[in-house]
């Protein structure tokens, strides 16, 4: 009887069919929570909409606002996903329509990504919004199922992985968040939100590295082959992604090989598997990037981006290496220490453990050693800015929380489901509230106004896709690739691949098309300095910042070009020849305010086209004899 009483229904049941298509309760639950994470971070976007009265004329892109990560958003990922919506080609250059097709390895693989739900809205706004929701959404659906392994209820997973959402890339803007709440409530000075909603990165890429790092683990776990030719491609694929997880996760392959060479023999042929297939699937990558410094125009981007020339370490360098090893190493001997005195771990739950400690480990230390790599290569890019909180810290804090399950196999925390929710629904609130407060006081700074959203109609209808505008208003000449199909003429020193000496003709240039005066030009390249306390505009109220950032031509003590460079500058624009200058570089229609007209240039017409707001456009193009 009891036999037969346990016996499954059979399959032709109603009983039994609906039991096999119902998800069971514990994933439901798994799926609710990563989906309520999801919602945490789109948040901002509808506060933001819903204080814009009257409701319109929101995007999730701005130049201006106080937000660097807004800020990265719009000029650099935004603008590739509409160039590669609009174009139909690689987002090389967005500003630059002599470089268009200059090859320059980028984040390809984000960005076609954001292009598909893009297309599938149309609308590169809703996919950014989109977006925002689903990776910190499968984030943590897949930190909830690492978690979970270890038998701890879906509330304390989901609790976990809050923490490592919002700790490992947000610590900062928790911290500074709660303090302005505490302080002035939910209208304060505080303006960014969580950055685990950063598009496309570490919002896209992070969930492939996480889910490589998973794959390597089951590889060694499992001493499975298949797990470890997945984890190759998967960490192949971060080079397409984002080259600041690729080169850790190259690392760690390499450390993990090494150490089951000398510690773990019956792993190395999973280790050796997984390091030859994403050498495999990284390979086209380096050729792409062999390519590209041919032209020379990725050198001069990298240079503009803060690139460092030097076999030496920063301060803050040895500072942040001294603090992560020693945290990793402590995780390490900690571990090394107990994992056989515990006597009520179970031997899965240790092995498991091995595991993911020693990918975790090999993850912190290769990030750590690729924060220092130009000790080696001699060069690297803003490398203190990146691996910390990209890669550094998530590991860390990942590792300690699996120490700190496995450890307390039989604490009130694990088993109260009461507790574990307390937990995170604290966590979740505060969250939500700091979400909420840095959209209500960053809100304007999204509003497109109607002069502007007049322009790029205009534009998107009546111009082509190759069209040049200039225009010397740098918010517009930001946001002119993420709303119109349109170059700008004033290229971004950060996104284009010309080189210093261009991007300050194309300045003068577009200075003198709108017919500004000697005076004001030396006015922009020098910048008001010091900036006012209240001034938090990324374009830093001058040129000098948006056209160079880090190249030798910038001041480095404040946002203005050196001396040496203005008086260069002053000379080539009193002895411009604009016909010539034409000749060098597309230019389509000016754009300028009624105050201004392009100048009369030999060999060519300007015709007014449209007016909006107090500006023109003005058609330009070779008189007809």
């Amino acid at each position: 009887r009891k036999m037969k009483a346990a016996l499954p229904m059979p399959a032709g049941s109603r009983s039994g069919s609906s039991q096999q298509m119902a998800m069971p309760k514990p994933q439901l639950i798994q799926l609710a929570l990563s989906c309520l994470i999801g919602i945490l971070f789109v948040l901002p976007h509808g506060v933001r909409f819903l204080c814009l009265q009257p409701l319109g004329g929101y995007s999730p892109f701005s130049a201006r606002t106080p937000s660097m990560m807004v800020w990265d958003e719009t000029f650099a990922y935004g603008a590739q996903v509409n160039y590669t919506y609009q174009h139909h080609r690689a987002a090389y250059d967005v500003d630059a329509f002599e470089h268009r097709d200059e090859p320059v390895p980028y984040s390809i693989l984000p960005i076609e990504t954001e292009v598909i739900f893009a297309r599938l809205f149309h609308s590169v706004d809703a996919a950014q919004i989109f977006v925002q929701f689903l990776f910190p959404a499968l984030t943590a659906w897949t930190l909830i199922f690492m978690f979970r392994r270890y038998s701890v209820s879906a509330w304390l997973a989901a609790f976990l992985a809050l923490v490592v959402l919002v700790l490992s890339f947000s610590a900062r803007t928790i911290y500074d968040g709660a303090l302005a709440i505490f302080h002035s409530g939910l209208h304060s000075t505080f303006s960014d939100t969580l950055q685990a909603a950063r598009n496309p990165h570490p919002n896209m890429t992070f969930p492939l590295f996480l889910a490589a790092c998973l794959s390597l683990g089951g590889a060694l776990y499992r001493g499975s082959k298949r797990y470890a030719c997945l984890a190759g491609i998967l960490g192949g694929l971060l080079f397409y992604s984002y080259v600041y997880y690729a080169i850790p996760w190259s690392g760690c392959i390499a450390l993990v090989t090494l150490a089951t060479l000398v510690m773990w023999r019956d792993r190395l042929r999973e280790s050796v598997l997984s390091l030859v297939t994403t050498a495999l699937v990284g390979l086209p990558f380096v050729l792409w990037t062999k390519a590209a410094n041919k032209t020379h125009g990725y050198a001069y981007r990298s240079a503009r981006l803060g690139m460092l020339h030097s076999h030496s370490v920063t301060l803050l360098a040895k500072e942040l290496t001294v603090c992560w090893f020693s945290a990793v190493a402590l995780c390490l001997l900690f571990w090394g220490l107990f994992r056989t005195r515990l006597n009520d771990i179970p031997d899965h739950a240790r092995q498991l453990t091995d595991a993911a400690v020693l990918v975790c480990a090999c993850v912190a230390l290769s990030a750590i050693a690729a924060m220092n790599m130009q000790i080696v290569t001699g060069f690297n890019i803003q490398p203190e800015i990146h691996y910390p909180h990209m890669v550094i810290q998530p590991a860390t804090i990942i590792l300690i929380m699996l120490l700190f399950l496995v450890v307390t196999q039989r604490t009130r925390l694990r088993s109260s489901a009461t507790l574990s929710a307390g937990l995170f629904i604290a966590l979740f609130a505060l969250c939500t509230a700091e979400q909420i407060s840095g959209a209500i006081n960053s809100a304007q700074g999204h509003r497109i106004f109607p002069a502007e959203a007049a322009l790029f109609g205009w534009l998107n209808q009546n111009t082509s896709p190759d069209d040049v505008i200039a225009t010397t208003d740098l918010s517009l000449c930001v946001v002119l690739p993420v709303f119109t199909h349109n170059y700008s003429l004033l290229a971004n020193g950060s996104r284009t691949s010309g080189s210093d000496d261009e991007v300050l003709d194309r300045f003068l240039l577009a200075n003198a098309l709108t017919s500004t005066p000697e005076s004001r030009v030396i006015e922009e390249l020098d910048g008001p300095w010091p900036r006012t306390p209240s001034d938090q505009n990324p374009l830093n109220t001058s040129y000098a910042g948006f056209l160079y950032e880090w190249s030798p031509y910038r001041d480095m003590m404040k946002p203005s070009l050196s001396p040496l460079g203005i008086a260069k500058a002053t000379a080539r624009y009193r002895n411009l020849n604009l016909p010539d200058e034409l000749l060098r570089y597309r230019v389509n229609y000016v754009y300028a305010s009624r105050a201004k007209r392009p100048p009369a240039i030999p060999g060519w017409e300007t015709h007014e086209v449209f007016q909006t707001g107090g500006a023109v456009l003005w058609r330009l193009e070779k008189a007809i004899n």
